[in-house]
């Protein structure tokens, strides 16, 4: 389902305006929007457009879509200029309480789009990976351009090049870009076959794993689940972050780090579809687990690969094989798009389930 969600909610005239009805809910009972849209999560796609003002109920829509569109100078919030300045005094535009270029850096939204005709495109493409598979997909990268990227020391380098490298051409679609830069989610394909990536970006922040970036992971865990996509985890991370910075308090203390630092692991475990990782240097602390799930859970990794540059504490690759058997095998960059291909043959599209009751955590 598609929604285009401009509007500011209730029609105040409705005598049922301000208990959350829309205007042909009265004559029929009890059900709302409220009620039926919810439902739709993890039994259908739902993706939401806004380009232009969305207040009330209709943010409350937006809210409900598995994937999120906007475009430049609308807006998404609970409350309109009227009711803001009603109640609090302020007269601020739409676009200045809560416009998608806010919502883009926030996390509000998953995508900000150039106009209309550019959202309902995006549209198309999220809907195209739920698809079967495209078997047309014949042209592949081979691996391409990927053994001088990843270097044994801590230079920095831009995930996407991995990305691209081992993906079909043209067939990766970023999520969140803008949200929790220090992590990558994407949908693409590899050898026709739909897949979630997500990866640690040591370009931003050293790819470290901070609160964003673990609703981030746990929110696209949940939607790759819910779709039962395949995902492939690139793992390159020094670990969690706190940015707990009230005055007088220990930065090393972050109140909520109990709280958010599980969000992804309780995802990974509840997760039912395949994940192959491949942890390309460094997977410190609780970083690779928040990446892939705790090992010891039925979420370990289907196939569990690292490169040569990989750490294990003081430890090289070969040798964490050797005596943690903390990987299936250590690859050339080279081989590692091969390796997938072969894994992800292996893979059902779809699994035989009696009843599907995953959702997608709206945040």
């Amino acid at each position: 389902m598609v929604m285009f969600v401009d509007g500011g909610g209730s029609r105040a005239r409705h005598p049922r305006a301000g208990l959350g009805h829309i205007e042909t809910s009265g004559p029929i009972g009890r059900f709302s929007f409220l009620d039926g849209v919810p439902e739709l999560s993890g039994w259908a796609p739902v993706v939401a457009i806004v380009s232009g003002p969305s207040f009330a109920g209709h943010a409350s829509l937006a809210g409900f879509s598995d994937f999120l569109i906007s475009t430049p100078g609308s807006a998404i919030g609970m409350g309109g200029p009227p009711m803001v300045e009603a109640s609090l005094g302020h007269r601020l535009k739409a676009n200045e309480l809560a416009g998608s270029e806010m919502h883009e850096v926030a996390g509000g939204i998953d995508l900000l789009v150039a106009d209309e005709r550019d959202a309902i495109a995006a549209a198309r493409r999220f809907l195209s990976y739920y698809r079967e598979d495209d078997a047309s997909a014949k042209e592949t990268n081979l691996g391409a351009n990927l053994d001088n990227i990843v270097r044994d020391t801590d230079d920095r380098y831009d995930v996407h090049e991995i990305i691209h490298a081992l993906t079909d051409p043209g067939s990766v679609f970023e999520l969140r870009p803008q949200f929790a830069r220090s992590l990558i989610t994407a949908l693409a394909r590899i050898d026709g076959k739909t897949i979630g990536i997500m990866a640690n970006q040591p370009l931003v922040d050293d790819g470290v794993i901070d609160q964003n970036a673990a609703t981030k992971i746990s929110r696209f865990v949940e939607l790759c689940n819910t779709y039962e996509y395949p995902m492939l985890s690139l793992i390159d991370t020094p670990g969690c972050i706190s940015r707990w910075q009230l005055k007088g308090q220990d930065p090393g203390v972050d109140p909520l780090l109990t709280r958010w630092h599980a969000r992804p692991l309780i995802a990974h475990q509840q997760r039912t579809v395949p994940l192959i990782s491949v942890q390309l240097r460094r997977g410190r602390g609780l970083g690779a687990a928040l990446m892939t799930g705790v090992s010891s859970t039925r979420g370990v990794p289907a196939l569990r690969l690292g490169w040569p540059t990989v750490e294990i504490g003081h430890r090289d690759g070969f040798s964490a094989v050797v005596d943690h058997n903390a990987f299936d095998d250590i690859v050339a960059p080279g081989e590692t798009r091969h390796r997938i291909e072969r894994m992800l043959r292996l893979f059902k599209r779809k699994l035989d389930r009696p009843q599907k009751k995953h959702r997608i955590d709206s945040w």
